[in-house]
């Protein structure tokens, strides 16, 4: 087994995980661990941009300025909360771009699907 360096940033020591293979789980870390800790009280989806901040995205969220709005777009990431039956949930999460004028979300691509047993949220 040949020695790799591994460049971590922000991770808690407890999702650490080493490996004796060449085998290696493509985890992401960082969304996950936030994911954990994210607030859908007042709305099932969250953008939150790449300084962390994060907007819940409010079903009241004015539609009528968009259509004359100059974007002015920022990157982040938006997460979707759902429910199950049984009182688990599931986040899923897209990269996207939101414009901080009116709030119009654009780009939005798949990134991961977080399935929790019992819902931390």
């Amino acid at each position: 087994s040949s020695a790799r360096n591994v460049a971590l940033k922000n991770i808690d020591a407890k999702y650490l995980f080493f490996f004796d293979s060449d085998d290696y789980i493509n985890y992401d870390f960082e969304t996950s661990s936030l994911v954990d800790d994210y607030d859908f009280s007042e709305s099932d989806e969250i953008f939150v941009d790449v300084n962390g901040q994060r907007i819940p995205i409010l079903d009241s969220d004015s539609t009528s300025n968009r259509a004359i709005c100059r974007h002015s777009m920022v990157n982040g990431t938006l997460s979707k909360h759902s429910k199950n039956g049984s009182g688990g949930c599931t986040v899923t999460v897209y990269t996207c771009q939101r414009c901080n004028k009116c709030g119009y979300l654009a780009n939005a691509k798949y990134q991961s699907t977080h399935t929790y047993v019992k819902c931390p949220h």
